[in-house]
């Protein structure tokens, strides 16, 4: 179904980064410092950018759960993650963290806590930008930091917070959104993760919508959307997947507007977890009515193979229906080695020309080490960022550090 391209090594510029650690944002290095990853994809050079944080910076063990913004003014990009402090694990003593840049990626500032997990776990971060006012509303959750281990308790609340100026310099303490989750969904609860939504026609033009992702007691499991009609102030829950039973189970949506104006949720397939098979483990389903249900069931992408991971999705061309120039982007790990297709390495971008309808099946490497988790930005002008987690070759771990890529169109295979 897909319109297969033979692989390519995605020509990104030389990126660089400045990592260090402070309470107040700190102006990036003059020029660019740290390592530059280059490793063999068996197809060419993959040129991937450099660290934008390590394993054991500023205390934390690891960073996780890359998400990534540009304010309003087109000056600043904003990297949030969640920095983990004791270890890597997915609850403990977790924080939301992020940097700034002001030179489109090339370096990067110091850290900067957004949401203090003071010993519970702060994560799953969704920034989105209020393309009228240039506020930035966060969308998170938390849970106590003994919770949510393995057959354990998990109470998992989503929560709100808003920067204080439309360069999230200053943010609000996190205040709770119980209207976003229900009772039955007790054993698993977050929101994206990676950037979220704001449409931008039809009656409900700049409603802002979040993935959201939920598992419950008796196997009740499934995704849905959450949106707000008045900047991000306040939210309310919309669309509800929730068929148990079904062989897909839809989890960490990510969000973007068709020309038409409908809702693509992309999806990571969490029925294929554990087994090793790179086919399967995408989904997508369409909402037309602005968020408030989804069109039909979600359906696997079989051109999108790859591991049981997230995935980000953004729009690099096209605004209006029937537009020739139509181009949207995914990010996802991929290696077509048989042996490793099931795992998290080679991150690449792949495009459709549709819509989604039917996507590249190889596309372009933007980094051949281990990868995993990532999230796109969209920078104008036929440029796009990508910020992922991702590790040495050597290390056989994906979660080492996380990276930012930028690249134009004509870097990509098409």
């Amino acid at each position: 179904m897909g319109t297969k391209a033979a692989s390519a090594v995605l020509a990104t510029a030389v990126l660089g980064s400045a990592c260090a650690t402070a309470p107040e944002p700190a102006a990036p290095a003059a020029a660019p410092s740290g390592p530059v990853f280059a490793q063999s994809s068996g197809g060419g050079r993959a040129l991937a950018g450099t660290e934008v944080y390590k394993k054991g910076e500023g205390g934390y063990h690891c960073f996780r759960i890359p998400a990534v913004v540009r304010t309003k003014d087109r000056s600043t990009l904003l990297a949030f993650a969640e920095g983990r402090r004791k270890d890597c694990a997915d609850t403990g003593d977790i924080d939301v963290v992020l940097k700034r840049s002001t030179d489109d990626g090339k370096t990067w500032g110091d850290i900067e806590l957004v949401a203090d997990g003071g010993g519970d776990t702060r994560g799953n971060p969704v920034p989105i930008v209020d393309g009228e006012s240039g506020r930035i509303s966060l969308l998170t959750t938390h849970n106590p930091g003994s919770e949510c281990k393995s057959g354990a308790k998990c109470t998992r609340t989503p929560f709100l917070q808003h920067s204080a100026d439309p360069k999230g310099t200053k943010w609000t303490a996190p205040e709770p959104q119980p209207q976003l989750t229900k009772s039955e969904w007790n054993t698993w609860y977050a929101t994206g993760p990676g950037h979220g939504l704001q449409l931008t026609q039809g009656e409900h033009r700049n409603r802002m919508l979040v993935g959201i992702t939920f598992g419950g007691s008796g196997g009740r499991k499934g995704a849905g959307l959450i949106y707000s009609d008045d900047g991000g102030t306040s939210w309310k829950l919309g669309a509800v997947d929730d068929r148990t039973g079904k062989k897909i189970n839809p989890q960490e949506l990510n969000l973007l507007e068709t020309t038409d104006g409908a809702v693509y949720a992309a999806a990571r397939n969490q029925d294929n977890n554990g087994t090793e098979t790179s086919t399967g483990n995408r989904a997508d389903a369409t909402s037309t009515d602005a968020g408030a249900t989804f069109e039909q069931e979600f359906a696997v992408v079989p051109e999108l193979k790859g591991p049981v991971v997230q995935g980000s999705v953004v729009r690099l061309r096209a605004k209006t229906a029937g537009d020739p120039n139509d181009l949207i982007l995914f990010s996802g790990p991929y290696n077509e080695d048989p042996k490793m297709a099931h795992r998290r390495h080679t991150l690449r971008i792949r495009t459709s020309a549709d819509e989604g309808a039917t996507w590249q099946e190889v596309g372009t490497v933007v980094d051949a080490t281990w990868a995993a988790y990532s999230d796109l930005v969209n920078l104008g002008g036929g440029r796009a960022g990508v910020l992922y987690e991702a590790g040495p070759q050597e290390s056989n771990d994906a979660h080492a550090s996380i990276r930012y890529a930028r690249f134009e169109e004509g870097d990509l295979d098409r």
